[in-house]
């Protein structure tokens, strides 16, 4: 009896498998002929239906029968062969019913629904006959390679522009992080795309039955890291989220969503020195939160400004994060007794640091503290101490100001004695005399708007009421003045002989190189002699070439910011940007140029200080010209000896 029954389960599972390889093989008859095994679309183009006989064997599938899969052909014998073309779609879930009906509530499956061409189906990841499990290495939803499936769609190309959105490319920042290096160096138990968002029921944050909706993903990243998604729920964060604030963080604020990176890295948002201002400061230095939540709510901010804060941000690992005190993810609020800022045990938290520290130690380095609205008695010192200052500080720049004035007067008086020598004429002078004046306040309101947030700034608008309207308007008035300095300049050349002499006088010449040589060698004292110069010496040729280069620059850039719109008609697209560029940058050369190298030469330089009156009178002393232009008043002084004896003749010719 056994043996009949034996007999006969193996006579129908023969039966069902010859049957089934010889309907593969009628399939295969025509399907495993690569050139032949092509279809005709509507709209011209050809595909291929070819099926590697070797691939299908080897696939999930290889046991099956094409009609398990293609049901429309199940009820046709071979003569009914070749069939239909068009054949009804596959439907995965005659097998798969519960994948599928997972796979229906994704927006994967929404978007396909609404005609996205990007939007996956089954065969778009898993494929059609070649189908192989996780498990092995060469499918594409193995643990090794989901990521290169996931990223053939969102890798910021082929999702850009779709519901009107550039889509982020997600695979570049998470091919960054920790979970994605552990994973090429063989940890397969590290996360990966469907780790996190699913195989089948991929749904968007803000969907609340998504995995990485922001109250779900706690639990998401609590299947690896239970500890820390066990510690987060117990703090102040997560009951922030279940009394439903949204803005309240989750795991993906604090350490990203896709570039997570290991706490050890430097470019990490919760390594040492950079959790705390890129990372706790985005929410609580925010001052529109602090507005909604309170003053509390900001005063970490306070932070910045304490010892801990300054050497954070200087890159230390000695002193206190804001982890330290308040913990990593259990952050408890400080009335509550678990806290570790709760009064019970600040004492011990301080003391991982601080050996001895007691109550009062614990007390004096907290945020209310720090705070002059809370802490009156600091806030009134620190009044008093910025009062102080100004008056000590300011009694002390007027006491040097009126000593300074003093020796200026002295040396002008003691030069009105002296020989004096013409070197500008008086247009000259007033033509220096605009130019620094307007591009002393270019300079002054031009960085006004660079560092609008800089404590000078801040004195000039609160103070004296120079407001950004009344900033632009003085930096435009300015600006002009400077281009009509230059038109000026320009036709005075054109029109003065003496102009077009001093002109020739100050290009460059060989000379000038060999001379900068033998003036830097004579004043390392290497060698003996100083050289000599003409009217002009090579430093100040190099001055007003500059100014020539810098005036056409800032001219030409500071048009284009004044007017963006019309300059826009005409100029690339990059044009407003570089000129923004190159003009902030041209101003900081240049008035660093001024302060460094012409003040020196000026006013500070021994020969000089505490001022050279040229500019002024457009006269030097003949004994300074002989020492620091020496060819130039030799000729000077000769013509003007020439010249007296000229007169002289004939005064005696006429007696």
């Amino acid at each position: 009896m056994k043996k009949g029954v034996i007999f006969s389960f193996l006579f129908l599972l023969m039966s069902f498998l010859l049957f089934a390889s010889v309907e593969n093989s009628t399939c295969l008859d025509c399907h495993a002929d690569k050139e032949s095994a092509v279809k005709e679309l509507d709209n011209g183009k050809t595909i291929s239906v070819y099926v590697n006989p070797e691939v299908f064997k080897h696939s999930v599938h290889g046991d099956l029968s094409c009609t398990d899969c293609h049901t429309d052909l199940e009820n046709l014998t071979e003569d009914d062969f070749p069939h239909e073309e068009n054949l009804k779609k596959v439907d995965c879930g005659n097998c798969h019913d519960d994948v599928v009906s997972d796979f229906k509530h994704s927006a994967h499956f929404k978007a396909f629904e609404k005609g996205n061409k990007f939007a996956p189906t089954c065969v778009s990841c898993h494929g059609k006959h070649d189908i192989l499990p996780s498990d092995d290495k060469k499918s594409p939803i193995n643990k090794a390679n989901v990521v290169n499936l996931c990223s053939s769609c969102h890798n910021g190309k082929n999702l850009s522009n779709v519901k009107g959105l550039n889509y982020p490319d997600v695979l570049t920042a998470y091919k960054k992080s920790e979970h994605y290096y552990q994973i090429t160096h063989g940890n397969l138990n590290a996360a990966t795309c469907v780790d996190c968002h699913g195989a089948h029921t991929v749904m968007g944050g803000e969907n609340t039955e998504s995995k990485v909706s922001k109250k779900n993903v706690v639990d998401t990243c609590g299947t690896c890291h239970q500890k820390e998604s066990e510690e987060f729920k117990k703090g102040i964060h997560y009951k922030a989220l279940e009394a439903g604030i949204s803005v309240a963080p989750t795991c993906t604020d604090c350490h990203n969503n896709h570039e997570i990176l290991g706490k050890h890295s430097k470019n990490s948002v919760v390594s040492s020195g950079v959790v705390e201002y890129l990372t706790c400061m985005k929410c609580h230095g925010n001052q529109r939160l602090g507005k909604q939540f309170g003053e509390e709510f900001t005063s970490p901010v306070t932070y910045r400004s304490s010892y801990h804060g300054m050497s954070q941000f200087n890159k230390t690992d000695v002193a206190a994060r804001c982890t330290d005190c308040h913990n990593k993810h259990d952050i408890l609020p400080m009335d509550d007794p678990n806290s570790s800022i709760n009064k019970k045990n600040i004492v011990n938290t301080c003391g991982k640091c601080h050996k001895g520290a007691n109550q009062t130690f614990a007390m004096s380095y907290t945020h209310s503290t720090r705070n002059y609205h809370k802490n009156k008695i600091a806030g009134i010192l620190k009044d008093i101490y910025v009062i102080l200052i100004i008056l000590v500080i300011g009694g002390m720049a007027i006491h040097n100001l009126i000593i300074f004035f003093f020796y200026l007067v002295m040396k002008y008086k003691k030069e009105k004695e002296e020989e004096l020598i013409p070197r500008f004429t008086m247009q000259e002078v007033i033509q220096h005399v605009l130019l620094a004046v307007s591009f002393t306040l270019l300079a002054i309101t031009g960085f006004m708007l660079k560092f609008s947030h800089s404590f000078w700034v801040q004195f000039l608008v609160n103070n004296l009421g120079i407001t950004e309207s009344i900033r632009a308007t003085i930096h435009r008035i300015c600006g002009a003045t400077l281009i009509i300095a230059g038109i000026w300049h320009i036709i005075y050349l054109a029109t003065s002989k003496n102009a077009r002499k001093q002109l020739k006088d100050i290009i460059f010449t060989f000379s000038d190189i060999t001379g900068a040589i033998q003036n830097v060698m004579y004043h390392l004292g290497l060698r003996k002699e100083k050289p000599l110069f003409g009217k002009f010496d090579y430093t100040e040729k190099m001055e007003y070439w500059s100014l020539i280069w810098g005036t056409i620059v800032m001219a030409v850039t500071g048009l284009t910011l004044w007017f963006p719109v019309y300059f826009s008609k005409f100029m690339p697209v990059w044009w407003v940007r570089v000129s923004e560029i190159v003009h902030l940058y041209e101003a900081t050369l240049a008035t660093l140029a001024i302060l460094v190298w012409h003040f020196f030469f000026v006013i500070f330089h021994p020969e000089e200080y505490p001022m050279n009156f040229a500019w002024l009178t457009g006269r030097v002393p003949a004994h300074l010209a002989r020492e620091k232009y020496t060819l130039w008043a030799e000729e000077v002084l000769e013509e003007k000896k020439d010249s007296q004896k000229s007169e002289k003749d004939e005064k005696g010719e006429e007696a």
